[in-house]
Formats: structure tokens, C-alpha cells, sequence
């Protein structure tokens, strides 16, 4: 037996009035957010019976079946008990920048998986191209920039996205490196993601023509100074330049002087890229402000996968103006033409489901219900500010502009811990202890799940601490209360007597 209808109406009002802090006019959206992102508690979404449900709709009556499609079905059902072991990232997961897809990104992604298209060539994705522009467009949109001049494509990923973007700014170099010689210098921060630095080194190839640099920090974001200075160093070396800013940093969820980069590259003749992967789409958020300057950049990348709920695997990067796109054939197979997505991106064979996800995302949500989901997630990592800046054992690290927070033990806790800060080795064992401990080991039921890092500190320390990124927009401020209440038992129990 399932819930009740009227049972699951009155679990979601509740959660609706609870949510509804910021007046009776956003219950509509509200309602209409979590209608989006499925309950996991709610019976009948195990995993298991989700398998059934999918073998039906593809092999037919469960009850009629034939010996092979027997074997077939007890072997998907193996999957199914193993991945029944799996965690659930719903509203108590509290850690990293993923929860459950939404449902319309998660139909999207299963519709691209029915259609079967190959988006490598317009022949055998039509619709799919065709449909295309409208994600786009709408991705555009968030950022900033103008639909009309904007252009992009979708990748599999963050990673991909960043490397699709690079390629273009290293084209656009080109010219001028193998005139002049010399290499493409990429700037960024310490907390650039990883994979920038990993995609310089492939397109840098053997003879390493792309150099990633990285600059001291101020606050936790880009030192401007420092900047400056690296600039002026790689054009005294005659080598074309790159600036990486970061619209929400992983580590840390804060975001670059992104006007004060944009303005600083024009000047002196750079390229500007902007890390968006996760952060982007919260420019529709209260703190939309924070972004301004992202509109200038020459390319954006971003994952729908995190802040637009839908599955994995889905990136794109966008380029302000369609002239820069990156058009990476060159002598591919004449088989597949002209004028298709797959000339776009660096990857062959895709299917169509990160479009039709993200465009599932954008025309039931919208602007409006994706702007009611981060204020609902920047609501509650404030709330998590709060609680943890009243704690007489935690202490935050920074006021949050995202749904993310980095936090660590107050003086008093280190005293009673006898530990100090700089022993990282001894951090880390705590630190990670303590969360494993509330989230019962990693189990599928589990606790509460905070995440943990070695966040790099202005001058180049560093020190190990908790992280927490809120995703779900059913996380309430009761959730934080126990979550918290649960850690602050954990490191108490770990005082020396």
C-alpha cells in the first residue's frame, strides 16, 4: 500500500506553509517546486519496483512472459536489489551540489533514451536538432546573455564544457601563437576546479602550449592585485592570455568580482571565461546581483545536472557571440554533413536527453519556479549560517552567496578536542569521522549527510572542514536543526576527559 492521495496532499501543504517563509504569494511556486522533485520516502520508488515498472513499459505484460524474457527480467532485477543498497539524495542530504533529478528533467532524460537519437548529425536527430536553440536560447537567457547573438552546445559534462571553451579561446589564439610563438596562459584562483587544469594540459599537448597559472586569493575569491601582476607578467612574456573567473566557487559556493575581471581583461587584451558549472543559474536568485559582469564574458560553461535538476550526464558551454563558437570537425567523416550539433562540442555520438531534460526543466519550472527553488536553498543555507554561528562548537567561515557553506570547530571546541587547527591530519580524522558517524556510515537509510574538503586559505595554508551545499528544495529548517544538533553530539563525545 502507497500513500493516499489525500495523505500526500496534506504531507505537501504542510511542507508548502512550512517552506513559505517569505510570504503567502510564493505558495503557488512553492507548490509547484516540490511538486517537481520527487518525495524518495514515499512508497512504491524503490528501486525494485521502479525496475518493474520500466520492464513493463518495454517488454509488455510481466504476467505473460516468454523464458528468454524471463532471464532478462531476473537479471535486471539483480541490478535492481544491488542498487536498492544505494544512497538516497533526498532533503537530509546536506553535502555536495547534487540531490534527485527533478521529475521533468528525469522524463526528459528518458524520453532522449526512447527516441534513441544520435544528435552527432541533424539525419538522425531532426527533432532533437530542431529543438535544440529553445535550450539553448533559454540557457542564454540565465546567464545573461542575448539570445539573438549567443550560441552553444551541450556537452557531457562540466568538465567537457570547460574543455569545449578552451579549445575556442586556444583557436582564437592560434594565429598568434604560431606566429610568435610562445604558449596560451590560463589565469584563475586556487579554487578553480579541477578540471581546468586538467584540460589545459590535454589541449596543451607534449610541447605544453597551454599553461594554466594560478594567482593568490583575497577573501576566499580572486586576488585583484595578484591578477594584475600575472597579467602584466605573461604579456611582458608576449604570450595570449585567458582570465577563468568563478561564478560559485565548488569549495566554497562564492563567486569572483566578476565586473572587476571582465573589466581588467578587455583592458589588457585577454580573453574572459566564466566557470559557471555550478553557480550559474543563480543568477535568477535574490542574489542575482552578484553576477553582474558574467553577461561580458566570452564563454560560459554550466551543468544543468546540478543546479537545473536534471540527470546525469549534461554540461554545455555558451558563447556570448555565435562567431566564437567552437567548430571542431575539421576533415571528420563527409557522411554525417553540415549544419549538425555534433559540430559544436568535442564529443562524437551523443544522445539527445541532456536537451530534452533541460528543456523538460525550463517549460514546467521556468523562470519564475527556478527562482522560488534557489531562494528556497539560499533561505536554508542561511538558516544553517545562523545555527552554526550560535554554536558554541562550530564556527562559519564565511557568510554564504550560494546554497554552500564551509564551517569548522570554534576555539572552544579545539581546546576541548585538544587539537590544533593547523594539524591537518588530525582535522581530517575528525572531521571525517564525526559526519560518517551522523550520516551511519554511509548507509542507503542513513543520518544526515555533511560533506568535508581541504579548503585553501589566503597566503596558502589550508585547513580541513565541513562543507555543506543544499540542494533540495524539501530541506527545511528542521532538518538543519537535527543535522546539526546530531554533529555537535558527535565532536562533544570526543572531548578529552
Amino acid at each position: 500500500m502507497g500513500l493516499s492521495k489525500e495523505r500526500f496532499r496534506r504531507d505537501r501543504e504542510r511542507l508548502v506553509v512550512e517552506l513559505a517563509e517569505t510570504g503567502d504569494h510564493l505558495i503557488g511556486e512553492i507548490d509547484l517546486v516540490l511538486s517537481a522533485y520527487p518525495d524518495l520516502k514515499r512508497p512504491g520508488l524503490e528501486t525494485t519496483i521502479f525496475m518493474e515498472k520500466m520492464a513493463e513499459l518495454f517488454i509488455g505484460d510481466l504476467d505473460r512472459l516468454s523464458e528468454s524474457e524471463l532471464k532478462l527480467l531476473e537479471g535486471m532485477a539483480s541490478v535492481a536489489r544491488d542498487m536498492g543498497k544505494a544512497r538516497l539524495f533526498d532533503e537530509t542530504y546536506l553535502g555536495h551540489m547534487l540531490t534527485q533529478a527533478s521529475i521533468p528533467g528525469m522524463l526528459g532524460h528518458m524520453l532522449g533514451v526512447r527516441v534513441g537519437d544520435n544528435t552527432v548529425a541533424r539525419e538522425v536527430s531532426r527533432f532533437s536538432t530542431e529543438l535544440e536553440p529553445e535550450a539553448i536560447r533559454g540557457l542564454a537567457e540565465i546567464i545573461g546573455f542575448d539570445p539573438e547573438k549567443a550560441d552553444g552546445t551541450f556537452t557531457s559534462g562540466g568538465s567537457m564544457a570547460m574543455q569545449t571553451a578552451l579549445m575556442s579561446a586556444r583557436r582564437n589564439c592560434d594565429e598568434r601563437i604560431s606566429r610568435e610563438g610562445g604558449k596560451m596562459v590560463v589565469i584563475t584562483s586556487p579554487f578553480a576546479h579541477y578540471s581546468v587544469s586538467k584540460m589545459c594540459d590535454i589541449i596543451g599537448g607534449p610541447h605544453g602550449q597551454v599553461e594554466k597559472r594560478a594567482v593568490g586569493s583575497e577573501n576566499l575569491k580572486i586576488s585583484m592585485d595578484s591578477l594584475q601582476e600575472e597579467i602584466e607578467k605573461v604579456k611582458g612574456e608576449g604570450s595570449p592570455f585567458v582570465v577563468v573567473g568563478i561564478a560559485g566557487e565548488t569549495e566554497t559556493g562564492l563567486i569572483d568580482p566578476l565586473v572587476e575581471m571582465a573589466d581588467m581583461t578587455e583592458r589588457e587584451g585577454g580573453l574572459f571565461i566564466v566557470d559557471g558549472a555550478y553557480g550559474a543559474p543563480y543568477r535568477l536568485s535574490r542574489n542575482g546581483q552578484l553576477f553582474e559582469g558574467m553577461e561580458r564574458a566570452y564563454a560560459v560553461t554550466l551543468d544543468p545536472h546540478k543546479a537545473l535538476g536534471t540527470p546525469y550526464a549534461n554540461g554545455a558551454v555558451l558563447w556570448r557571440d555565435k562567431k566564437d563558437i567552437f567548430f571542431g570537425y575539421a576533415d571528420r567523416a563527409e557522411y554525417l554533413g553540415k549544419g549538425n550539433l555534433g559540430q559544436k562540442r568535442i564529443e562524437g555520438s551523443m544522445g539527445p536527453d541532456p536537451i530534452l531534460s533541460t528543456l523538460a526543466v525550463l517549460r514546467t519550472l521556468g523562470r519564475k519556479g527556478l527562482e522560488v527553488m534557489y531562494d528556497l536553498t539560499l533561505d536554508r543555507i542561511e538558516y544553517l549560517h545562523k545555527r552554526v554561528e550560535e554554536s558554541s562548537l562550530l564556527v562559519p567561515l564565511h557568510y554564504p552567496e550560494l546554497n554552500l557553506l564551509c564551517f569548522t570547530y570554534s576555539d572552544e571546541a579545539l581546546r576541548r578536542l585538544e587539537v590544533d587547527s593547523g594539524d591537518h591530519k588530525r582535522m581530517e580524522e575528525l572531521i571525517e569521522s564525526t559526519r560518517i558517524d551522523l550520516d551511519k556510515g554511509i548507509e542507503r537509510v542513513g543520518g544526515y549527510f555533511f560533506s568535508g574538503t581541504k579548503l585553501p586559505l589566503d597566503g596558502g595554508n589550508a585547513i580541513w572542514v565541513y562543507r555543506s551545499c543544499i540542494m533540495n528544495p524539501r530541506t527545511t529548517n528542521g532538518i538543519i536543526d537535527q543535522a546539526v544538533a546530531g554533529l555537535e553530539k558527535g565532536i562533544s563525545s570526543r572531548f578529552v576527559k
